[in-house]
């Protein structure tokens, strides 16, 4: 029985290496559609494979147009525990109206290919791309805007405090010449990491990694 549970537990490992959850999986249409549990399944999929991208988007929408002592008050007494608070209020945080703005002005898109992650990037053409700004309606539901609110609360719902201190550390520990923006969109990538949405994508990207290298042998 040992031995068979250790095996087990082996193939498990191994099937988890050579085939990485979604990668094969295809994805939902764009179009509007009632809500259902394959489309909520696939929207926390998608979630949980840009969850860095839309924390440090929502990061850097957090503070853009602060100027460097807005920006460095933001990150002292009072003001570091406002910024905190801030984070730590995901339904605030993650509204979908404000996330589509956001996301419509920097025309970035949830982008979705059979057999690939899905991706956050900017959209081919500058178009500006769709968005809807509830994600409640059961019966016109969309969910690529399910992904980047579902993304959001992930990344912040739970260790909202790390993330924060992490980017003030992030933030005052940049001795460069650079901007307000430019630094917070640097710190923004470093606080991100300590996301655990984010740790877990960087171990998702980790596995499929290796499922490349061992197809490239084969």
């Amino acid at each position: 029985c040992c031995c068979l549970l250790g095996m087990l537990v082996w193939l498990s490992f191994l099937l988890l290496i050579l085939c990485p959850a979604g990668l094969s999986e295809s994805w939902p249409s764009d179009e509007l559609a009632s809500r259902s549990p394959e489309l909520v399944s696939a929207g926390r999929r998608a979630a949980a494979q840009i969850a860095c991208e839309v924390c440090r988007v929502r990061l850097t929408g957090l503070l853009q147009s602060r100027d460097q002592d807005e920006l460095q008050e933001s990150f002292e007494g009072d003001g570091y525990d406002a910024f905190e608070e801030q984070l730590s209020d995901t339904k605030a945080l993650c509204e979908m109206k404000k996330l589509a703005s956001l996301l419509r002005d920097m025309k970035l898109e949830v982008q979705v290919l059979p057999g690939v992650p899905a991706m956050l990037k900017a959209t081919d053409d500058g178009s500006v791309p769709l968005y809807h700004d509830d994600v409640s309606s059961d019966s016109q539901f969309h969910w690529k805007s399910f992904v980047v609110e579902q993304a959001c609360v992930d990344n912040f719902r739970h260790g909202a405090e790390r993330v924060a201190s992490s980017f003030r550390d992030a933030f005052l520990s940049d001795n460069s010449d650079a901007g307000g923006d430019d630094r917070a969109a640097k710190a923004s990538r470093q606080a991100c990491e300590e996301s655990k949405a984010c740790r877990g994508q960087r171990q998702d990207d980790a596995l499929r990694e290796k499922r490349r290298r061992h197809d490239e042998v084969l």
